[in-house]
Parts: C-alpha cells; structure tokens; sequence
C-alpha cells in the first residue's frame, strides 16, 4: 500500500469507454501473467497505471512495474521513471526511496542519489539524527559532486539547522568564493568570525572581509565594519590602517576620521587630508563649509595658528558670504591682529543678522569708527 499519499480531493469518475478499458486490460494482465511474458505485462500495469484515478491505486501499479522492471527484465532506466512518479505522488513512499537510492548507486548517479537520500533523511523524527545524516550527504556532495549549487544547497540545510556549524561555515566559504557569490560568502566570513577565536586566524579572516566589502560589494558600511575591527586585534596593520582613512573619506565620515587621527595625535595629517577634499571639485558647497570649520577649529586649538584659522572662515564666507558664524569667529582674529578693512566687511555680515537695537547701534558705531579712524 502506498504511504502518505495526497489524494485529489475532488476525483473524477471513470467513463463507461474507460471503465471497460479498465477491464479488458485486467483480463490481459491476467493472461500475461500466467503466461510469464513480463514485458508486455510490465507495459499493460503502467497503461492502467495512467487510466485509474485513485492516487493510491496508481502508487500500487507503479510501483509494481518499478519492481518488476528491476526483478524481471533488469530495465533500471524504466524502474527509475516508475519509482520517481511514485514519489511525485508519495514523497514519503519507503519502498520507492529504498529502490531508487539502490539504482542511483549502481549507476553512480550521486545527484539524484542525495536528492533521495534527503527525502529519506526528511523522514526522520530525531532532529539531531537528521542534521548528522544532512551533514554526511553534504560531505559526500563535497567529493562526489561537480554542481557547486547542490553542495551549496546541502551545507545551507545544515547551517539551518546549526548556525555555528564549523563545517558548514568552512565548505560555504569555499563554495561561494569558487562561485564568486560575494554576499553570502560575507555573511558566511561574518558568523566564522564571531566563531574564531586564535589571533592570526581572526586577522586573516576579517582582512578577507573588509577586501570583500571594500572591492567587492561596495557595502563602505561594512568594510569599515571589518577593518575597525581588525584594527582591535591589530593595531599596527597599515593597509587596514590606509583602508579605513580612505573609507571615512569615501562616506564623508568626518568625525570617525577625526576620532581615527586623534587617536594617533596625528593633527597634520588631518589637516591635510580636510584641506584636500574642501578644496575637491567632488565635494559640495555644504561638504566645503562644515570642513572649512572644522579646520578653523584644528589650526586654532591643536595648533595655535589664528592666521590659518582665518583662512578657513574666509574659505566659508567665499562660499556662504553671508555666514554668521564664520563673521563672528573672524571678528577677534581680524581686531587681535589689527585688520581694520576685513574687520568692517565681517561687522558688515554681522550686522545683517542682527535684530536688537541696542546691539546693533553698538557695531553700528564700531563700524564708524573704523572707517573714519582707520580706513
């Protein structure tokens, strides 16, 4: 009897034309039968095989012929396609599972033989006895199989069932960096990392991620992700060093980059590297105003430098000419050093923003008295 079946659950009635078709072929199957000639009896079970119309009538002659093509006329290729429709309609038909795993093997047809094993292994109650008999498949695939995608699809039903799987996260790594499949092998490097604990091996391990984020799939987020990280097992490493500095730039991480070389105390390098990208054409008016100040800040408080300071405001006041901040923060330079020509243009924003009266009379007179005094 068949097992499991899925019974249609509207099923249609026999024509009286195929009702007596079903019994003339009773009557021949019987004639064939006793007269032993078992291919054309084999050929008659299957006709009335696709005549009948309860699934689990069909499973029977199906496998039937299944059996007899094995027993009698040794025809495997045949046996095959009966025991595979069988399983279309049964997927949990033991006997079919059994049959077809013996005639796979024969004829080293290690593809559908695991395709079968898995549907056997499917069957099984003990979880943990089902992910040991997926794991071995898996392994099998690994030797006997050239379709990276099988092996794939097997190492993925055991990380599944055990995300930290040593061996799945190891041969899933391999088989998506043969296959260039990038994202998944990141996400595979991912969890192998959290599971790593020996320096040398981390280190290589998050170096390959970082590359594969950074050159790979464009995810910035990502590589700085890994590189960060690296940098914590070592700090010395110069290309992730150089990766990080470029990636901050790269997504206009401008406080990561300032934390990244004050760590360091290198202010000369930051500096330099703000100067550059406010004076790129790539980098936008509003890009050039926030790293114009953020220069501002660095010449005067790590390195005393008021000139260079003004510098920066004045870059900001070319692009912005109306900037109240950077107006302000000139003021004292322009009066320390004496200025009386930009400090009268900087009064001149500033009083544009002011609104209280009595501060405005104030500059108002400031302003005066520089240009009858000194201008």
């Amino acid at each position: 009897m068949a097992e499991d079946n899925n019974p249609q659950s509207e099923r249609r009635e026999l024509t009286a034309e195929e009702q007596a078709q079903l019994e003339e072929l009773d009557k021949t199957l019987e004639r064939l039968e006793s007269q032993k000639k078992w291919s054309e009896y084999i050929r008659k079970l299957i006709e009335k095989a696709n005549l009948v119309v309860d699934p689990e009538e069909t499973i029977d002659l199906l496998t039937k012929a299944g059996a007899l093509y094995v027993d009698r006329s040794a025809n495997q290729a045949e046996a095959i396609k009966c025991y595979e429709r069988v399983l279309e309609l049964s997927p949990t038909h033991r006997e079919a599972i059994g049959r077809l795993k013996e005639m796979y093997e024969k004829r080293r047809d290690w593809e559908h033989w695991i395709q079968v094993c898995l549907k056997e292994a499917d069957l099984l109650e003990d979880e943990g006895e089902k992910l040991m008999q997926i794991e071995s498949l898996a392994e099998m695939a690994n030797d006997k199989v050239r379709k990276p995608q099988v092996c794939i699809e097997l190492w993925q039903r055991v990380l599944d069932g055990d995300p930290t799987n040593p061996k799945a996260l190891a041969a899933l790594a391999s088989l998506y960096e043969r296959a260039r499949d990038w994202e998944p092998l990141a996400a595979v490097l991912e969890k192998l990392i959290d599971e790593t604990h020996d320096a040398g091996d981390l280190k290589q391990k998050l170096q390959t991620l970082g590359n594969l984020y950074s050159d790979k799939i464009n995810n910035n987020d990502g590589a700085v992700r890994a590189f960060t990280r690296l940098l914590e097992v070592d700090p010395n490493d110069k290309r992730a060093l150089e990766k990080l500095k470029g990636l901050y730039v790269a997504t206009q991480a401008w406080d990561k980059l300032e934390e990244f070389y004050a760590s360091q105390g290198k202010w000369d390098e930051l500096i330099n590297v703000f100067e550059r990208q406010a004076k790129s054409s790539d980098s936008s008016n509003e890009v050039q105003v926030d790293l114009n100040f953020r220069l501002a800040r660095l010449w005067l408080d790590k390195k005393e430098k008021p000139d260079r300071a003004a510098r920066a405001y004045e870059a900001i006041l070319g692009i912005d000419e109306e900037n109240l901040e950077a107006a302000e923060a000139l003021s004292p330079i322009y009066e320390a050093s004496g200025d009386a020509q930009n400090l009268v243009r900087v009064y001149e924003v500033r009083l544009k923003h002011m609104e209280e009266p009595a501060d405005r009379v104030a500059l108002l007179r400031e302003t005066g008295l520089l240009y009858e005094g000194k201008l």
